[in-house]
């Protein structure tokens, strides 16, 4: 839609105070719409549903977090949140906040944003502008399919790969995740 306003008109210089350690060289910040804890052996689930991000968790190369809940019930509201300072209690609009992309190019990181959703649609218009401020924006999903794609998730993968670079990258990996129906979210 026209009325997102574009998030690069917002973004001001802030002084990040560094802790003098050593910054991490990658960091992936995977976003899968309509997860569910209550379904996942990593969350204590009774079924093996995650095991292979069970085998990087015993290898200490994924943190868990249990204690985190989303801000919002849908997609739209809680993007707002999570990829921005955007907080409920203040007077700015989720637009004029800092956000995550802008936070990381401050502190000399490539950000790279690859989405396995459509670049625009009724509901991918908040999620793009946040995409739109990356230095790398790739979609792999039907360009105007929206929520009613069936690409699946694995299709970003060749995308990751794609992406050459030695720098600080920060990949910000844009899921469908459990929307729509089961069978068209997973292969055969």
């Amino acid at each position: 839609s026209s009325n997102i306003p574009d998030l690069n008109e917002y973004q001001t210089h802030v002084d990040i105070i560094q802790n003098g350690g050593e910054s991490p060289k990658k960091i992936v910040l995977i976003i899968g719409e309509s997860f569910s804890k209550r379904h996942s052996s990593l969350y204590g689930y009774e079924m093996n549903t995650n095991p292979r991000l069970e085998s990087l968790w015993k290898d200490s190369m994924l943190v868990v977090y249990d204690s985190i809940y989303a801000p919002a019930s849908h997609t739209l509201e809680a993007f707002k949140h999570i990829m921005s300072t955007f907080d409920n209690k203040q007077e700015k609009e989720w637009y004029e906040c800092l956000t995550l992309p802008y936070i990381f190019a401050q502190i000399d990181y490539k950000t790279i944003w690859i989405s396995s959703q459509s670049q625009k649609g009724f509901f991918d218009n908040v999620a793009t502008s946040f995409s739109e401020i990356c230095d790398t924006a790739i979609f792999v999903g039907n360009r105007f399919a929206g929520m009613h794609n069936n690409n699946l998730d694995e299709e970003v993968l060749p995308a990751i790969d794609s992406i050459k670079d030695s720098n600080k990258s920060l990949y910000i990996i844009h899921l469908m995740g459990s929307h729509n129906e089961f069978r068209n979210r997973y292969p055969d």
